[in-house]
């Protein structure tokens, strides 16, 4: 767990969130995957779902698109994900970038990321607005303490699930750096 250096990050990104002009979520909704049958994620640097069951299109899409393109108004998003890929001395590039949204008593069932794509990158949760008394991050079947501005990185491919017990939404940002 790392704790973030500038809690100001916290409220860069919240205000671009709630700033958003594009205010449209997309649905996570698959058959192939239920256990984000009701979530709701906005791609930061990919117009669309990012297409991570596909490991050559994201291999394609790696060295030019997933770099340069940033979803309108989240610069500063975009910016803490490059500081913190800094700090944390990752030179990998960058794969998936998104926001998830979970709303009151919303939750993203347990499950394991076990795609090809997963097995070359490393991720990392950047927790934006709730803490872990109102939260649930259940990972490997052990509960993570957590904070508005703390990041820590999910272990792939261990099973993991988030829970919003709250009366609030609750945002949290997840950014994949290919591996080395």
């Amino acid at each position: 767990m790392i704790k973030d250096i500038d809690i100001n990050w916290t409220q860069l990104i919240l205000k671009e969130i709630l700033n958003d002009n594009h205010r449209s979520w997309t649905s996570t909704a698959n058959p192939d995957f239920p256990e984000f049958e009701k979530n709701e994620l906005k791609s930061l640097n990919y117009p669309f779902l990012h297409p991570t069951v596909h490991l050559e299109k994201m291999q394609e899409l790696r060295h030019n698109y997933l770099q340069k393109f940033v979803r309108p108004g989240f610069n500063n998003t975009l910016n803490f994900c490059r500081y913190t890929k800094d700090i944390l001395g990752h030179s990998g590039e960058f794969g998936k970038m998104a926001i998830w949204k979970l709303e009151p008593n919303e939750k993203v069932l347990p499950h394991a990321d076990l795609l090809d794509y997963h097995s070359y990158i490393r991720r990392w949760v950047y927790n934006i607005n709730l803490n872990s008394d109102l939260t649930d991050i259940i990972v490997d079947n052990k509960k993570i303490e957590i904070q508005p501005g703390w990041i820590f990185e999910l272990d792939l491919p261990l099973v993991h699930s988030f829970i919003n017990n709250s009366k609030e939404t609750w945002y949290f940002l997840t950014f994949d750096t290919w591996k080395n």
